[in-house]
């Protein structure tokens, strides 16, 4: 008789986030703790939750694990209104000032007008509130992802769910533009690394001809996911990911001459006048390293 395979925690939230039944559930408390811990750790609580409750999984689950996902998931929301309202509250302050922010998260991509040119409003959050279109949004979370991987967190459902989310309402025109913008910001294997990962996951329907252009453009070179724990990998990404050399070389400054806030803390400098010299160390430390990796991916 053939032993049972071993409970898949992740599969199983997968599985519940995109509204299916599991297959199998799991067979002991230890079990069950590890799903919730799991959940917690990808970010998914809430998601998970919230599916639940509009099937019959939740029967098939213990009543003090469904009462744990709940209480989490009022905390989260909780929190969450909280954060939106003082969000509103400073968006309405910018406004008054005539400053207009562009909401989103993650590594450089574009300049800030490429943005804004494309950028689309959020109502629920304000009349000048505004966030990224579909396709910026999709190489953003694809870029994202990518930046968590040396920390080991770069696979949480939660990422994975958004890039799923993002490519599934795709259209072939923006299949195309995300295609174009794609190789021309050289981020192939970023790109095609989180989307496969986004599709084995959650079974995420990406046209094969894009699949197939960025699979063979990612053999030619560039960066690598896999080298993503060399921080110095990260930043040849960001500095080749952006648009001509006056931005390239903005990044640059940004990276050897950091606020001098920032360099005393990190440097633990207790006299301001040493500041010249450890500008040049950080320059002499860095500039080694990127020119290593330059000829690594070049």
């Amino acid at each position: 008789m053939p032993a049972e395979s071993k409970f898949q925690p992740k599969e199983w939230l997968t599985t519940i986030i995109v509204g299916k039944k599991p297959t199998q559930y799991p067979s002991s408390k230890k079990e069950w703790d590890t799903l919730l811990k799991t959940a917690a750790i990808n970010g998914v609580i809430a998601l998970c939750h919230h599916q639940m409750t509009k099937t019959a999984v939740k029967e098939q689950c213990p009543n003090w694990f469904c009462d744990e996902l709940k209480k989490h998931t009022q905390q989260l929301a909780v929190s969450e209104m909280a954060q939106s309202h003082e969000l509103k509250q400073v968006l309405a302050e910018f406004a008054q000032a005539d400053i207009f922010p562009l909401l989103m998260k993650g590594a450089p991509l574009f300049s800030y007008e490429e943005f804004v040119q494309h950028a689309i409003p959020i109502p629920s959050l304000g009349v000048n509130a505004r966030t990224l279109e579909p396709v910026h949004a999709l190489l953003l979370a694809c870029m994202h992802r990518v930046g968590h991987l040396k920390g080991g967190t770069g696979n949480r459902l939660l990422w994975l769910y958004d890039i799923h989310l993002l490519a599934g309402q795709f259209s072939e025109k923006q299949w195309m533009v995300f295609e174009e913008l794609t190789l021309e910001r050289n981020l192939e294997s970023v790109c095609l690394d989180s989307i496969e990962t986004t599709r084995k996951a959650f079974k995420t329907k990406i046209p094969e001809n894009i699949l197939q252009t960025l699979r063979s453009k990612s053999r030619k070179g560039g960066y690598a996911p896999q080298n993503a724990n060399q921080i110095w990998q990260a930043q040849l990404m960001n500095l080749r990911s952006l648009p001509g050399w006056r931005a390239r070389i903005k990044l640059l400054r940004e990276q050897f001459f950091p606020p001098s806030k920032y360099m005393l803390e990190k440097y633990q400098i207790k006299y301001p006048v040493l500041l010249p010299a450890y500008y040049v160390l950080r320059i002499i430390q860095g500039i080694p390293k990127l020119f290593r990796n330059l000829k690594q991916t070049g």
